[in-house]
């Protein structure tokens, strides 16, 4: 049997043991045992004795464990006695048994309460970077400022961050942190949609598909809606390559509680959900509310402009451009017209937005016309300028412009309201039958305007019957007064009356073609309208049921829950009718969390409220989310740096701020350890440039090594050739002899 070794107070001693006498000592109770003080790990002694203590400091894990300690701000220095560093407990045995003072030293308690206080230092200038979308290679420059700037602060002088270290706190560090706690609060939601719009980006050069998840968050009684990812898309946007795409996006998520895809309405996004619901098949219930109502009216108004056959777009643009970044033509024009006033920007895809745009065109379109027609005013030759001048010879453009501007401020209350997070989606119908109602008031008889959704799509505008005498269209105030100031006769006048026929007829057919009226579900769940209820309550009870149906339909709800709901939402519109007509502008989720929230009456009712309230009324959120994209994107920068300060950014905004966010002992975890993690990156990220170098050269070699086959072939044909040839001609010559 082989004999224990015992641990040897002599081993502690600096001038016998120089080589591990700081980084062992003795564990209380335990003589076959020694601590070592690098991995906090108390290793066994066996019958090796002090080669157990060489064999350990040996190791790889050992050897790994200086390097973290190396890595994490330079540990040692924290300590005031180089002997006694990382001990577990806060003293060591003495050096020896005749009474040798025990050797204290400041510990990990010690040592974290001052290295925290760095560490939290950077994280908050890290997240203030990222919040104000400023580039983190201003940490060069900023951080020897700090230390310039607080020469008494033991803060500033101990921070070490570089550009390359704040990459890696954002990107390995606060990127893991928050993921994490967004994927532990989707692990608890029982439901959730995915929003997600594509963009060009401009630094890849590559598509890039940004996600967002909707779920209803019970801590804050608040619907969130969280940026998830970003997926970057390589060659043409096709229906197949987005499916791909997207369920790489989503890859981390559980399918079955997806409920809605949110997304803008091109063909080639309505063939990409045809492939998605194929592709989960039973495995998701998608529920259909149509595509992203923004767009709709965006495009209806560009629709509706079209069809007049007007340069109205044409004008506004160039004459933005005609005085963007032209000081010799502003100061020209200031002293030609005596005006300081100049156009606004007008961005034909936020068509409705230019409402702006061309009030500011009209008041200033006499200015205008008296300084491109000023001798002295010496014009380029550009479009813009070919545009403005086009326009203003049309001596009907003022009216038309006034006519663009209502139609776009009638469409532009839709756009203010649902361009938001908060949950609006049950005032989406509502919303929308308003919309085209008033706009069918414009040029459609009364009589024929019908008082059903369904109706609106039997209008026949073709039929004259139905619509109102061109000269009793409404065009607006504005434009109605400038008409009967224009010198035109009543042909032209007439001409323009059918344009704005067309424009009208155009807009609504637009609507119509992909509103949420053709969706039950829309109509469905506009039961949560405060304002449906008020006006009949048996209306919003006829309209729950259609929910109700719809989610027992996609196995969202069971039959029992269905029932319950229906019978608690009745008692709910009956019992609360001066509540829901004191109703103001408060948030759905809020409103309702009040009525309904931990009440054992309206359990079921409460569950399928919270699935109504997280439906997305649009792609808000996710376009919003392309502006923030913008701001943050520098030459170079790397798609997980674009997708990890995306995720630290949405984190400091649902906090509220920077300031806002806690830092607590695991986010000061990821952030150190966030160092060997860009290591690993880095040496992942080498060996696949060198395996793609490596099968680069090895397709080199076939390559070359074909080309020297083929040459090599070559010359045989050449030389078989030669001699065939030769052979020939000796047998033609045999058998001219021979005769």
């Amino acid at each position: 049997m082989s004999r224990k070794t015992y641990f040897k107070q002599e081993w502690l001693d600096e001038k016998l043991c120089p080589e591990w006498s700081s980084i062992i000592a003795a564990v209380l109770g335990d003589k076959t045992s020694f601590l070592c003080k690098i991995c906090n790990k108390k290793v066994t002694l066996s019958n090796m004795g002090r080669q157990a203590i060489l064999s350990h400091i040996k190791s790889e894990g050992h050897k790994k464990n200086i390097k973290i300690r190396e890595q994490n701000c330079g540990i040692s220095n924290f300590f005031s006695v180089k002997l006694d560093l990382n001990n577990s407990s806060d003293e060591v045995l003495p050096s020896s048994s005749t009474g040798t003072p025990k050797t204290t030293y400041m510990g990990f308690t010690s040592f974290f309460s001052k290295n925290a206080n760095v560490c939290k230092a950077e994280i908050y200038w890290v997240l203030h970077l990222v919040e104000t979308h400023g580039s983190l290679n201003s940490v060069n420059k900023s951080i020897p400022l700090f230390k310039l700037m607080f020469p008494d602060s033991n803060i500033a002088q101990n921070m070490s961050l570089g550009s390359t270290k704040a990459s890696y706190l954002c990107c390995f560090g606060l990127n893991e942190y928050f993921k994490e706690i967004l994927d532990h609060t989707l692990k608890n939601m029982e439901h959730y949609v995915i929003c997600f719009d594509e963009a060009l980006n401009k630094v890849s050069q590559k598509g890039q598909m940004d996600l967002a998840v909707r779920y209803y968050n019970d801590c804050t009684d608040f619907v969130q809606t969280r940026y998830l990812t970003s997926v970057f898309i390589n060659g043409r946007p096709t229906s197949e390559n987005i499916l791909k795409h997207f369920l790489l996006g989503i890859q981390e998520l559980k399918v079955n509680k997806i409920i809605q895809i949110s997304m803008d309405g091109p063909a080639v996004n309505w063939k990409f959900y045809r492939l998605l619901k194929e592709k989960l098949g039973d495995e998701c219930s998608l529920v259909d509310l149509g595509s992203c109502g923004l767009h709709i009216i965006h495009g209806s108004l560009q629709s509706g402009h079209k069809a007049s056959g007007w340069s109205v777009n044409s004008f506004l643009t160039g004459l933005y451009w005609l005085f963007k970044d032209a000081p010799t033509r502003r100061s020209d024009f200031i002293g030609i017209t005596k005006t300081s006033i100049f156009p606004l920007k007008f961005c034909q895809t936020r068509w409705v937005e230019g409402s702006r745009a061309a009030n500011r065109a009209l008041e200033i379109f006499d200015s205008v016309k008296l300084y491109v027609q000023s001798d002295t005013v010496k014009l380029p030759h550009s479009t813009s300028t070919k545009n403005v001048l086009n326009g203003i010879k049309d001596y009907l453009l003022p009216v038309k412009i006034a006519f663009f501007s209502m139609v776009a401020s009638t469409l532009e209350p839709f756009l203010t309201k649902f361009q938001s997070n908060f949950p609006l989606s049950p005032f989406l119908y509502t919303e929308t039958y308003m919309l085209i109602t008033t706009l069918l008031e414009k040029f459609v008889k009364e009589e024929h305007i019908p008082k059903v959704d369904k109706l609106f799509y039997k209008l026949d505008f073709k039929n004259q019957d139905i619509l109102l005498p061109l000269t009793k269209i409404d065009i607006g105030f504005a434009a109605k007064r400038l008409l009967n100031k224009a010198n035109s006769n009543q042909k032209n006048k007439l001409i323009f009356f059918k344009d704005c026929q067309s424009f009208l007829i155009a807009t609504v057919s637009k609507i119509l073609e992909r509103s949420c009226l053709k969706y039950n579900m829309a109509k469905g769940i506009s039961c949560l309208d405060p304002s449906v209820i008020r006006f009949s309550a048996s209306l919003a009870e006829k309209r729950i049921i259609t929910v109700l149906e719809e989610f027992y339909e996609k196995h969202l709800i069971s039959s029992e829950t269905a029932e319950k709901a229906k019978n608690q939402f009745k008692l709910l519109v009956r019992t609360q009718q001066e509540v829901f007509k004191s109703y103001g502008n408060e948030h759905l989720d809020k409103f309702f969390s009040k009525l309904l929230k931990n009440k054992p009456e309206f359990y079921e009712l409460w569950n399928v409220v919270k699935m109504i309230l997280i439906f997305s009324h649009g792609n808000a959120s996710v376009e919003s989310g392309f502006s923030i994209n913008k701001q943050l994107l520098v030459e170079n920068l790397q798609e997980n740096s674009i997708t990890a300060q995306r995720v630290v950014y949405d984190s400091i905004m649902c906090a509220g701020g920077g300031s806002e966010i806690i830092i607590n002992e695991k986010m000061m975890k990821y952030c150190r350890q966030a160092h060997s993690k860009y290591k690993t990156a880095l040496e992942e990220k080498r060996r696949c440039i060198d395996e793609e170098a490596k099968k680069r050269n090895e397709k080199r070699k076939i390559e070359i090594e074909i080309k020297d086959l083929q040459s090599k072939k070559k010359k045989l044909d050449a030389t078989l050739l030669a001699e065939k040839k030769e052979i020939d001609d000796k047998l033609q010559l045999l058998k001219k002899n021979l005769f």
